[in-house]
Formats: C-alpha cells, sequence, structure tokens
C-alpha cells in the first residue's frame, strides 16, 4: 500500500473511530439508563407494596384487605405520579386501578405475554414487562413487585409504570445522537482539509525525493534535488543531496578496493570458488583450480556436483544432501568440514571445506578450499615417533622395573645368613619375575641321591617334594653343572 493511501485510509479510520466511540456511548447510555429506570420503578414499586401490606396497630387489616381503602390510594398515587398503577391479587385478579380503568376491577389481568405477573407471585421475584393491550394505542412499560402479607405469603402484586422514564431517556440518547453526528460531521470536514493540505505538501516533496531515487538508482551519482522547502521534505532533500555527495565519493573509493580485493584473491594460498544460488560456479581463482585439478575456464560456469568431486575422509561418497556444500546451500549457514577431494588424474587430496552463505536475494555461497595434505603429512610422521617412543619408554620402563627387583632381591639374599632364608626370600621374589606362573625350586643333596624341594610360587604345585636325580631327565641328560637344577 502507498503510503498516501495509508495516510488517507489513517484519517477515515480516525473518523469511523470517532462514530464508534459515540454509538457505543449512546448504545451504553440507553442501557443505563433503562437499567436506572426499571431499578427505580422497582424501588417505588416494592415502596408502594409495603404500605399496601402494611398492618398498623390501631388497624388491624392492611389496605389489601380494605378494597375501598385501596382504590383511594391507587387514586391517590396516580394523581402525584401520573403513572399507571394495578393492584391484583395472586390469581391476576384486578383489585383497584386507576381513575378512568375502574371497569377493569375483577377482571383477570391478561397482558403480561410472558406471565411475568403470575411467576412473580410464585418466586417473589420483580418481572418487568410490556403491556400487551388492544385498548392500549402506546406499550406500555410495567413491572411487577410481590405483595406480602407476611414473610413468605405472597399475597398478590403491584403494577408499576416506568414508561416516561424511558421515553425521557430516549430523548436524552437522541439528544446525544445528533451530538456525536454534528461533532463527526466536524470531525469529517476537518479531516478532509487536513487531508488535503497534508497530500498536497506530500506529494510534492514526494515527487522530488523519486526523481532524484530514480536518477541516482540509474547510476547518475551526480543527482540533486536542491531545497525545496522549509519543511520535512526540505530536509530530507538537503539529506539526500549529502547522501548522493558520499555515494559518489565512495563509488571512486569501492573501485580501487575491488581490484584490491581481487589481486588478494587470485594471490592468496587457499581455493577460494564462488557457486550462485543454482549450484553454479561463478568463478574461481588459481588456487582452487589447482587444488581441483582443472584449468579455470573448464570449471567456470560449470554445476559444482561435476565440477568438484567431493567425498567423504575415508573416500566414500556422501550420502545426498549431506555434503557441506548442500548443507549450506540449504540451510543458509555456514558449513566447515574435512573432506577429500578427488581429481580427475584418479589421485585425491585432504581439504577442509568452509562454505559461506552469500547475503544475496538469489543464494549463493563462497567455497574456501585448504589443501592439507602435508599437515596430515606431518601428523603421521609425529605419531609414528610418538608410537616408537612410547614402545621405546615401556621397555625402557620393563628393563628397570627388572633391574630394580634384581637389586633387592640381591640385598635381601645378603643379608639372609641359611640356606633356608635364602630360599624363602627366592620364593617370595619370583612372583614378580615371572608374572602369574608357578614353579619350584630344588637342591640336590651332597650325595646327589636325593632332589628335594627347597621353596615353590604361584598357584600350581608340584605332588612330589623329593624325588632321586635319575627321575629328571634334565639331570639324567647331565645337563646342571651346579647343584641348584630346574627340572
Amino acid at each position: 500500500m502507498r503510503i498516501r493511501t495509508q495516510i488517507v485510509a489513517t484519517l477515515f479510520s480516525a473518523v469511523a473511530l470517532i462514530g464508534l466511540v459515540g454509538g457505543v456511548a449512546i448504545v451504553s447510555q440507553i442501557s443505563l439508563t433503562k437499567s436506572v429506570a426499571l431499578a427505580e420503578a422497582t424501588s417505588v414499586a416494592r415502596q408502594l407494596a409495603e404500605t399496601i401490606a402494611f398492618r398498623a396497630s390501631d388497624a388491624p387489616r392492611s389496605l389489601f384487605e380494605r378494597p375501598d381503602g385501596l382504590r383511594e390510594f391507587v387514586t391517590l398515587q396516580h394523581g402525584r405520579s401520573k403513572r399507571d398503577l394495578v393492584i391484583v391479587d395472586k390469581n391476576k385478579v384486578i383489585f383497584a386501578d386507576v381513575p378512568g380503568e375502574e371497569q377493569n376491577i375483577g377482571t383477570t389481568f391478561d397482558y403480561d405475554p410472558g406471565n411475568e405477573i403470575a411467576r412473580t407471585i410464585d418466586d417473589g421475584v420483580p418481572r418487568n414487562f410490556v403491556e400487551a393491550s388492544a385498548d392500549v394505542a402506546d406499550p406500555i412499560d410495567l413491572v411487577a413487585v410481590p405483595i406480602e402479607d407476611a414473610p413468605g405469603k405472597i399475597v398478590g402484586a403491584v403494577l408499576f409504570e416506568y414508561t416516561p422514564l424511558l421515553r425521557a431517556a430516549q430523548q436524552r440518547t437522541n439528544d446525544m445522537l445528533w451530538l456525536v453526528g454534528l461533532c463527526t460531521a466536524a470531525a469529517v470536514l476537518i479531516a478532509a482539509a487536513s487531508a488535503f493540505l497534508l497530500l498536497r505538501g506530500f506529494s510534492k516533496g514526494l515527487a522530488g525525493l523519486n526523481r532524484g531515487i530514480e536518477s541516482l538508482a540509474r547510476g547518475d551519482a551526480g543527482a540533486r534535488i536542491g531545497r525545496t522547502s522549509d519543511d520535512e521534505f526540505g530536509q530530507l532533500a538537503q539529506g539526500f543531496d549529502t547522501m548522493a555527495s558520499e555515494i559518489e565519493a565512495s563509488r571512486a573509493q569501492l573501485v580501487d578496493q575491488k581490484a584490491y580485493i581481487e589481486d588478494i584473491v587470485q594471490t592468496v594460498a587457499e581455493g577460494i570458488a564462488v557457486i550462485d544460488g543454482k549450484g553454479q560456479v561463478v568463478s574461481v581463482n588459481p588456487a582452487a583450480a589447482e587444488i581441483i585439478g582443472r584449468r579455470s575456464d573448464k570449471v567456470v560456469g560449470q554445476d559444482w556436483q561435476s565440477a568438484l568431486d567431493i567425498r567423504g575422509p575415508s573416500g566414500d561418497k556422501p550420502a545426498s544432501g549431506t555434503s557441506p556444500v548442500e548443507l549450506a546451500m540449504t540451510t543458509g549457514r555456514r558449513h566447515q568440514n574435512e573432506v577429500r577431494l578427488a581429481k580427475p588424474d584418479g589421485t585425491s587430496l585432504p581439504v577442509v571445506v568452509s562454505c559461506n552463505p552469500l547475503n544475496r536475494a538469489d543464494g549463493g555461497i563462497v567455497l574456501t578450499l585448504s589443501d592439507i595434505s602435508d599437515l596430515r603429512s606431518a601428523e603421521r610422521a609425529v605419531h609414528d615417533r610418538a608410537e616408537e617412543l612410547a614402545r621405546l619408554n615401556r621397555e625402557l620402563k620393563e628393563t628397570s622395573e627388572a633391574t630394580t627387583r634384581l637389586v633387592k632381591l640381591g640385598e635381601l639374599l645378603q643379608a639372609c645368613v641359611t640356606f633356608h632364608e635364602a630360599f624363602s626370600v627366592v620364593g617370595s621374589a619370583m612372583p614378580d619375575f615371572f608374572g602369574g606362573l608357578s614353579g619350584t625350586v630344588h637342591l640336590t643333596s651332597a650325595s646327589r641321591n636325593l632332589v628335594e624341594e627347597m621353596a615353590h610360587w604361584g598357584t600350581i604345585r608340584s605332588s612330589v617334594g623329593q624325588f632321586g636325580p635319575e627321575d629328571c631327565w634334565a639331570l639324567r641328560a647331565a645337563r646342571s653343572t651346579s647343584p641348584v637344577q630346574a627340572c
């Protein structure tokens, strides 16, 4: 929607709102006045009902029990208020009526369309209704209030008119309606005049701005509007002229900066490629062409999937829609992954691919390719060297621990004074040397005719504690050169 249309719509909306508020006020006033009139009539009718049912100490009978007195009372009240007043018994038979309607006495009052009188006599709740009588030229609004001879004992009802109050309320409402109508008409005229003056100044100022903007959009950086007025449009025109001057100065700087950026892109070590929203390669720098393994003119204009063979780190083809290029183009967010880029000659390179979406209406991304083959080679060399050092460290640690155990064993053996103590030390130390293996140390006697067990370790133990030298194949083959021999 154009601004001019918005202004007109706003002014007419304001006028409509004024009329709506006035209408709501009138409706609210009608409802409130009717409620007040009904409340007042109900209150007066209650007082009349209490007076009719009242029993004085010097008059044991109430007015309801004295028909003549009741009719005089009704005539008196009618003369004061000029309102209809009818008294009926619990069967809706008229007991008393205003002067001129005496012929209705003794007849049944059947002019309540919803039988409001009978329901009021039944439950004691006051009700209002419009008298539906063919003898009445204008409708009469009545309220029915019960007459209680004793608490909870209803003997009849008072029918009291409140039509004059409603008519007075309607007259006040009509007067208010005229007042609101006049105010609304005045508001419409004022709004129309204001809109005319506002739109004329707006159109004049906007036309000058549009001419300047159209000239600037055509590339005429020297377009100027010139200050045409002292209002806000004049200030906008002055601001536009200042902005046009700054744009003219900035364009020259942008040309230099563009050439500078192009030099950087062409000489940077990382590969840079631009892919448009349709998935076609727009441009590549020399580094990108070298990483891809194809000449730049063979890549530009091609679909990126035919120009770039991107695979997973293990060399397998990624699932459809999961490559970093596809994710960046579909989600509009930056994605970076390590992949393998297959070349036309069958080789592949480990590459870090960074995809950055462009802030353009038609989409597109900037693709950065970083060759990390040297880094991965260095990582493998470091890993191999680390594994070798770890192996040497483990061997050194095992040798150091064995040496420590031997030194400790030698110290313990030197402290022994008997063979039994020495063999006990050997039996305790051997598990540290042989891990979970079991073993036994035997000693050949001086006569060399008996071999006896002196120490053991582990969970497995020989059932023979001593035996003859001929029972051991090692001794029988004369392989032992010392008195200590393992069999």
